[in-house]
């Protein structure tokens, strides 16, 4: 399988591009900055996207400003929705029919609202209000609705996954080693994380997974950088957050349910856990 892979010079694209080559299949590894197996193309420039699409049989769009911080705001929201609206666009021209698009819980608007705030409930699930305050929440809110109007209009199979916050299982242990002294770092996201093997395996879970349609996923490892059990942590820490059904141990305050059973995702990766997958 032929497989176009924007931003593949970032975390998760070129963890994808990995992974596709290690199980046979060949990415078309296209970013910004061009490099090794890498070829150069803006996805705000739909013709250099078409210029390499040629035959693809699958599209992950991983291309995007990851966060508000380090560029005005016209830029983020116009780079990650034009960006992604070309992507799509490229596929239904070149025929591709399955599409993995790197959404992010970001969508929900509390991790960069101002003051960043925590989801109303938990386990939180896809149907959660969607509060965004900021350019590059926003940019995602527009970017899966811009997906499903893809699907309706060429009947592509797209999977938006909402993202956790990506790191590695070192980056994850300095992380958690913060809790104690500042267990306020990342209540917005209820301490949520997600390993970035996990994250990759999700992405091609998304193109092997049955037909799906159309369909918006939580993504996010199975427990918590907290290192108290989670309910206590939101007790503690967030005690607006409505608890709708218990969360186990150090389990995830996430639903993450609709992507088991919808792609097969089955995280493997915790920090705890020194031999986990």
């Amino acid at each position: 399988m032929n497989v176009l892979v924007t931003g593949a010079r970032g975390r998760l694209g070129h963890a994808a591009a990995q992974c596709l080559i290690a199980r046979g299949d060949h990415p078309v590894g296209v970013d910004l900055h061009p490099g090794e197996d890498v070829r150069a193309a803006d996805v705000r420039d739909i013709g250099q996207l078409l210029g390499v699409a040629a035959g693809c049989d699958a599209l992950i769009h991983c291309a995007a400003i990851p966060s508000p911080e380090r560029h005005p705001p016209e830029v983020v929201f116009e780079t990650n929705a034009i960006g992604t609206f070309n992507a799509l666009e490229t596929a239904s021209l070149a025929g591709i029919r399955r599409v993995a698009i790197a959404s992010s819980l970001s969508a929900l608007g509390g991790a960069w609202a101002d003051p960043p705030h925590p989801p109303r409930y938990a386990p939180v699930d896809e149907a959660h209000p969607l509060e965004v305050e900021d350019p590059y929440g926003l940019s995602k809110v527009v970017n899966e609705r811009t997906a499903e109007m893809f699907h309706r209009r060429y009947g592509m199979t797209i999977a938006c996954l909402r993202l956790g916050w990506i790191l590695s299982d070192a980056e994850a242990r300095a992380e958690a080693a913060q809790f104690a002294s500042n267990p306020l770092r990342n209540r917005a996201a209820l301490w949520g994380y997600i390993d970035e093997r996990d994250a990759t395996a999700a992405c091609l879970n998304a193109l092997d997974a049955p037909e799906l349609g159309f369909a918006i996923l939580n993504v996010i490892g199975p427990g918590t950088l907290a290192t108290m059990p989670t309910q206590e942590a939101l007790a503690r820490y967030a005690p607006e957050v409505e608890i709708r059904a218990p969360i186990p141990g150090f389990a995830t305050a996430f639903s993450i349910r609709a992507a088991q059973e919808t792609i097969g995702f089955h995280p493997l990766h915790d920090w705890r856990s020194t031999d986990a997958g």
